[in-house]
């Protein structure tokens, strides 16, 4: 085991029995902030089960895991109308469980949610791992699950490959504090990598606080970070060929604007926590695990608003500093342990943080479960009115929102975004899906309303669309279903 990472080095265990009466608050109030959390847990998961898109991205990665079933090609040239753009790691794991399961999308929410589950408890796992404190680590845990709840609840239980990247990130970094495997923490974290490439926060942060604790385990872990993701890079060249470097590195609009509102926006739900964790770095500075964590969420958030000009970005970004704070949050807990009452100003403070964030977010309707359960089964009714009318249809579908026309069991078509995106860099051209609209070569075409953005397709497609066939009588919600051709 490396030296600094003796537990008994971080900080003296204060064995000293605390007052009863003080733990009994304690206690109370995180059990109080655990109701509404479960409940919303319980909604989300129960969410997962219907048979409605939770996001744009379930449909593209429903179908890279077909292709992967099917032994058909999972990357594509540059003209091609579908890119993917995500590495394969989480398409193979997911693969196996598609085919006991029956289904893409719900095996992604399954292990979506398993991901999920991973990274809150090993966020408890280290910080009680690092401080011998339970009710700390509950905290940290419940801060995560509640802060992801509350402001990114549409990337709980969906299937997208995101959280999955941060487990194994976090998995990385259990190894490396609990058991100071420092070159097999590389090993994990970059494997991450190959399920999400941008998720690199946390590999950067463990780089620069090795570097200042113990150089000679921070060159074993950067070398061997390097060569895991060289040999991984080689033997995803040996599989998919170049067309993965292309198809990783697809070009998309970068307006900085958007990066500067996207922080700003960003940044208000979470500004407590944000400040709480950069006041444990002051209450604690002397801690080397402090450090860590103070350092990963600094790092995280520059990060984040780097990437926030970027086409197609969303919240996600955010992940990273929503971990780095929860475990700072717990070892902020551990830190007061011998000042009781600021500790339990301390858990008062997160939990004003999260009735703040939920106010100010406004989205918390499954709190209120009777009307948002109907919601989302109004939501469910329209999207299988949308596939039975898609399905119905022989010839190849159109879908902007491609979930409709997977569950329809037609194939890939077109990716909407990476094709709009594509199109505005010239590296594809309309052409070709415009002439196939003029000769009426689609059986149906889906068009998603339910935003106002301005579609994926561009402006061109649609209007395309439109023109040359007669828009359903059916109703679909958000959902709008092109089935005839005019004459």
């Amino acid at each position: 085991m490396l030296p600094f990472m003796s537990v008994s080095q971080a900080r003296p265990i204060n064995r000293a029995k605390p007052a009863a009466q003080t733990v009994a608050w304690e206690t109370i109030l995180l059990a109080l902030l655990a109701i509404p959390l479960g409940i919303a847990l319980a909604a989300l998961a129960w969410r997962s089960t219907l048979t409605a898109p939770i996001n744009y991205n379930e449909g593209c990665n429903a179908y890279f895991v077909a292709a992967v079933l099917s032994g058909g090609p999972l990357y594509f040239p540059p003209e091609a109308l579908t890119t993917n753009n995500y590495p394969p790691l989480s398409f193979l794991l997911e693969a196996p469980l598609a085919t006991l399961m029956g289904d893409a999308i719900f095996a992604g929410r399954l292990l979506a949610w398993l991901s999920f589950a991973a990274i809150a408890g090993l966020i408890g796992a280290i910080v009680h791992r690092l401080n011998r404190d339970r009710l700390a680590a509950m905290l940290a845990v419940m801060l995560f699950a509640g802060c992801m709840v509350i402001n990114y609840d549409i990337y709980v239980g969906m299937n997208d490959p995101q959280m999955l990247a941060h487990a194994g990130m976090l998995l990385g970094l259990w190894l490396l504090l609990r058991h100071g495997l420092t070159a097999c923490a590389a090993v994990v974290m970059a494997a991450a990598l190959f399920a999400k490439h941008n998720i690199i926060a946390l590999p950067l942060s463990v780089a620069l606080w090795l570097l200042l604790t113990d150089r000679r385990a921070a060159l074993r872990f950067i070398a061997t970070g390097i060569a895991s993701g060289v040999a991984g890079l080689a033997l995803c060249l040996i599989a998919y060929g170049h067309n993965l470097i292309s198809s990783l590195l697809a070009p998309r609009q970068y307006v900085p604007v958007r990066a500067w509102r996207h922080a700003v926006e960003w940044m208000m739900p979470i500004e407590l926590p944000v400040l709480l964790a950069a006041l444990a770095a002051v209450v604690d500075r002397k801690n080397r695990y402090t450090l860590l964590f103070t350092g990963y969420g600094l790092i995280a958030l520059l990060l984040a608003w780097a990437f926030a000009g970027g086409a197609g970005v969303n919240f996600n970004l955010m992940f990273d500093v929503v971990i780095a704070f929860s475990l700072a949050a717990g070892q902020l807990l551990a830190c007061l342990r011998p000042q009781r009452s600021l500790r339990l100003w301390a858990i008062g403070a997160y939990a004003f943080a999260a009735v703040v964030s939920a106010g100010l977010v406004a989205t918390k309707g499954q709190l209120l479960l009777r009307p948002w359960i109907a919601s989302e089964r109004a939501r469910e009714a329209a999207s299988l009115t949308a596939i039975r009318a898609v399905a119905s249809r022989p010839a190849p579908a159109l879908c902007e929102n491609l979930a409709i026309c997977y569950w329809a069991g037609k194939p890939l078509e077109l990716d909407a975004f990476n094709f709009g995106q594509g199109v505005i860099a010239g590296t594809k051209q309309e052409r070709p899906v415009l002439q196939r609209i003029a000769s009426g070569g689609y059986g149906a075409i889906e068009l998603n309303v339910a935003t106002t953005e301005p579609s994926f397709l561009g402006p061109r497609i649609p209007a395309a669309v439109m023109e040359r066939y007669r828009k359903s009588s059916i109703p679909s919600g958000p959902f709008e279903i092109y089935t005839e051709p005019h004459d």
